[in-house]
């Protein structure tokens, strides 16, 4: 590269009216240099059920190339409706590299479109199919990767293969708190090899219409990095700081879920998606159960807000399973909040039973710790404290063996109106009321689940005491 760009550069000094067009894998970055990154082929969306039909992607770039580079070695060979939606898994599968979809295209006098698309789920390093003429790095499509990977510098290697960590795109905030501040990076040298990656065409920049920056592996590249991250013997180290990273960040995001940022950190929190499910999942496979637990417990309101009960519902159920039997974690405040998180979603989920057992073991764990549920840090006292569920329409049984008379009137809504007859101790009281008609009716078209015709929503937890005003201490939903 270095010997190019000079003879460029020299040449452009004595010939002023040259034009040279180079491809390379990274510009030659000399004075009046124009880059034009080569990007993926036009991928087709993955479509809802997986089945598109000829007519869906027939014009997309990737799927053109593939069908032609088929007719190549296979004649006779055409786009069907029924093996387009193979042929679009395998282009997608390989994220529109030329490289792969040609790889993959010269397997057809052998395998089928859909036999070539169920290796590549389980391996995307298909070999060249025979041909004599291609340079051993494109034999393979993990060779050719391997070959820009062993031009690297140590340094760029190591931030590569860090970067496999990340579960989907990562900000640059991200990459220095994970990747960086672990020999042999400091956490100031990750924005000058991320740009060398970037330069490489390693690593691919996304920005968004708001103004952020995210970076990204294509999946063939991810896929080799995460086998050099494993062989480094970085990789538990690694995991470990992703989880707290992103631990931190749910913990941070959840009051402000209550707040005028609401907006701003659901989106971030939504472009985090697999970034968390990947921190939950180090969680079980590293036996960070607390972190897990303190993740699930943080992103409870989130879930509720995204409707993502039933994912939010298993990784709770998940995590309070590796709980059991761990003694330090019986009593620990994070169960105990995992447990109310648990135990909410089970409301939503007309889940009544799982619901009681949930919530009652939760607010014992925080009686016992002299705390109270809440978003965060709880302190309120809360001796001897029940639950008891209320709906409008519809009485649920309360949770403790006292009956529902005792715990005060219910106005039309399902709330509370008055604290002032309950028994002397603190309350929680979950509140269930019906949406308006034309949310009801969005509820129905949308195939979620109703109770006597109605479409409930969680409206509030309350905790209330003797004398206390109506409404008493809202945690709203």
């Amino acid at each position: 590269m270095d010997a190019a760009a000079h003879l460029a550069a020299a040449l452009l000094q004595v010939c002023p009216d040259l034009r040279i067009l180079a491809t390379s894998r990274e510009n030659l970055a000399v004075p009046g240099e124009i880059v034009y990154p080569v990007q993926p082929l036009a991928l087709p969306p993955a479509l809802l059920g997986g089945r598109p039909g000829r007519a869906d992607v027939e014009g997309y770039d990737a799927i053109r190339l593939f069908v032609e580079r088929a007719r190549a070695v296979l004649r006779g060979f055409a786009l069907s409706d029924q093996n387009a939606p193979a042929i679009a898994r395998i282009c997608q599968r390989l994220d529109g590299i030329p490289l792969g979809i040609e790889l993959a295209a010269a397997w057809l006098p052998l395998l089928s479109p859909e036999e070539i698309a169920a290796r590549l789920e389980r391996n995307l390093d298909l070999p060249a199919g025979g041909r004599r003429t291609l340079l051993p790095r494109h034999q393979t499509l993990a060779a050719a990767i391997a070959w820009s990977y062993h031009l690297l510098s140590g340094e760029e290697q190591a931030l590569l293969r860090r970067l496999s960590i990340f579960g989907g795109d990562w900000s640059l905030e991200a990459a220095e708190e994970i990747a960086g501040d672990l020999p042999p990076l400091a956490q100031a040298d990750v924005l000058g090899l991320l740009r060398r990656l970037i330069n490489k065409s390693l690593v691919t920049v996304e920005r968004s219409a708001e103004g952020g920056t995210r970076y990204r592996f294509l999946e063939a590249i991810r896929e080799f990095a995460r086998q050099r991250l494993a062989e480094s013997g970085e990789e538990a180290a690694l995991a470990d700081r992703h989880l707290a990273w992103f631990v931190a960040l749910a913990e941070r995001a959840e009051p402000r879920l209550k707040s005028a940022q609401q907006l701003f950190w659901l989106a971030v929190l939504d472009q985090e998606q697999e970034n968390i499910r990947a921190a939950l999942s180090h969680s079980l496979a590293r036996g960070s159960v607390e972190e897990g637990l303190r993740l699930v417990g943080a992103l409870g309101h989130f879930w509720e807000m995204r409707h993502h009960l039933v994912e939010g519902g298993r990784w709770g159920a998940r995590l309070l399973d590796a709980a059991q039997g761990r003694a330090e974690l019986i009593h620990s405040p994070w169960r105990a909040k995992a447990l109310f998180t648990a135990g909410v979603i089970a409301v939503y989920q007309f889940e009544d039973e799982r619901a009681r057992v949930h919530l009652e073991e939760s607010v014992r764990i925080y009686r016992e710790l002299g705390t109270r549920p809440g978003p965060a840090r709880p302190s309120v006292s809360l001796p001897s404290p029940r639950i008891v569920c209320s709906s409008h329409n519809r009485r649920l049984t309360p949770i403790t063996k006292r009956s529902a008379a005792r715990s005060g009137p219910r106005t039309p809504g399902g709330s509370p109106s008055t604290c002032t007859d309950w028994p002397t101790h603190w309350t929680v009281r979950v509140t269930v009321t019906p949406p308006p008609p034309v949310f009801r009716s969005r509820w129905r078209s949308s195939g979620r689940r109703e109770t006597n015709g109605r479409s409930p929503i969680l409206s509030a937890i309350w905790l209330c005491a003797p004398g206390m005003p109506a409404g008493c201490t809202r945690r709203s939903r």
